[in-house]
């Protein structure tokens, strides 16, 4: 089963300004999304629209079964998707559980709070999730930012894995360098190029070969076989805020004083960084309350959340592709770049917004009042704000959420009916 053919391809040759496209397409009109819905895109509540080669889908759920192919590019903002088959072309997908099957020719790129990667991706993949497993192929670079990844015995990637993970395990084969930092790591398969690891803890397995150099910094020694690293061995060890080079076999005194006044001055700079959240919020609320109440009220449920991320997301890359390509164009390229950063900034106001609600709900069995849930949002972010690499990633899926739900609202999108009862956000800490 086939779809339109790739006519787009003159136009769009880089996956940065195809999303650029996909997210006008998405933004457009409402009667743009409303268009007939294609066989091969199948689920519930799918509406999709097709530019040439250029497809861009959203609803409650997206299949695309075993044996179907799409001859495109797909960029899909769903709450759920399960594909099968082969999209030859790019596959975009802002979701919150994914299940990615069958054969992506080119280029994948992924947000979510869930996703299982099988089959085989010919080009690379760049995800950004709560949770990512692979168990395939991978013709090109893996870039991971998330709270897990687990790549099983059988995958294998190409090119270079670049990751920042709560906790990864690492049990295939990597082809190419390995960069990657995170609160625990564990390596049980083979790489073939360099390996840089930063973490907590760090331990391997006895399948674990190092064809290149290995260079790790962690707080614990790690025993290696002889012939388990075929380059030479660097390890920086951890301990009592200080860092001890077994190079050298000396801790750098005045650089453990110079981080500690550095640590000291970000959280100086994240408390008042707050207190100015705190302002700006009371005054977003003052001056434009029915944009923040409105918000508010499409971010209630989780699908309308799952919805609202994956238009910020996809809003977030267009106006950053837009930018950068309107760069010679000073004032365009100003205007642009302001409207990104009041989006970002009043984006993230309504995201803190939107956590105080959800965690405040339990205690009040109602949705609490703006301000209240601005000022638990904003003292819960400060707290998460402090842990390495899962702060990020916390704050960067209330900020895009709450950039999805102002476009909404700024749309006045109609939405499926608001659930009674939100439910919790689906957040997956390191273990």
């Amino acid at each position: 089963m086939r779809i339109s053919p790739r006519m787009s391809r003159p136009i769009a040759s880089s996956m940065a300004t195809k999303m650029a496209i996909a997210a006008l397409l998405m933004g457009s009109a409402g009667t743009a999304l409303a268009g007939p819905v294609h066989g091969v895109f199948r689920g519930r509540d799918v509406h999709l629209y097709s530019l040439g080669g250029l497809h861009t889908a959203a609803g409650d759920r997206l299949e695309i079964g075993s044996g179907e192919l799409i001859e495109g590019d797909v960029y899909a903002a769903f709450s759920e998707v399960s594909t099968d088959g082969t999209i030859d072309g790019d596959l975009f997908v802002a979701t919150g559980q994914a299940r990615l099957g069958g054969f992506v020719r080119e280029d994948l790129a992924v947000g979510a709070a869930d996703v299982q990667l099988g089959g085989k991706v010919g080009g690379d993949v760049r995800a950004f999730t709560g949770q990512l497993r692979i168990d395939a192929s991978i013709g090109g670079d893996l870039v991971h930012i998330g709270g897990a990844l687990r790549l099983e015995q059988d995958s294998q990637v190409e090119g270079t894995v670049l990751s920042k993970a709560g906790q990864a395990d690492l049990l295939g084969l990597i082809d190419g360098p390995l960069n990657i930092g995170g609160g625990r790591v564990y390596i049980d398969g083979t790489i073939r190029g360099d390996a840089f690891v930063e973490c907590d803890q760090f331990s391997v397995g006895p399948n674990a070969r190092f064809e290149g150099d290995l260079t790790y910094r962690a707080r614990n020694e790690v025993e290696l076989a002889e012939g388990v690293v075929a380059g030479t061995v660097s390890k920086t060890i951890r301990t009592s805020g200080r860092d001890v080079d077994f190079d050298d076999g000396l801790p750098a005194g005045p650089a453990a004083v110079v981080s500690g006044a550095w640590r000291a001055f970000q959280f100086l700079l994240a408390l008042y960084l707050a207190l100015v959240a705190l302002v700006a919020g009371l005054l977003l609320w003052l001056f434009f309350r029915p944009l923040v109440e409105g918000s508010l009220q499409r971010a209630s449920g989780a699908t309308s959340l799952g919805v609202s991320f994956g238009i910020g997301l996809v809003a977030l890359f267009a106006m950053l592709v837009l930018g950068l390509l309107c760069l010679l164009l000073f004032p365009l390229a100003f205007a642009i770049w302001s409207a990104l950063g009041a989006l970002l900034y009043f984006g993230g106001l309504i995201g803190k917004m939107i956590l105080g609600r959800f965690v405040l709900w339990p205690l009040l069995r109602r949705a609490a009042h703006p301000l209240l849930a601005l000022l638990v949002g904003v003292v819960l972010m400060l707290l998460i704000s402090m842990v390495p690499l899962l702060g990020n990633l916390i704050w960067m899926l209330v900020t895009v959420t709450g950039i999805g739900a102002v476009l909404l609202q700024l749309r006045g999108q109609q939405l499926a009916p608001l659930a009674v009862e939100p439910t919790a956000p689906a957040v997956t800490a390191p273990a």
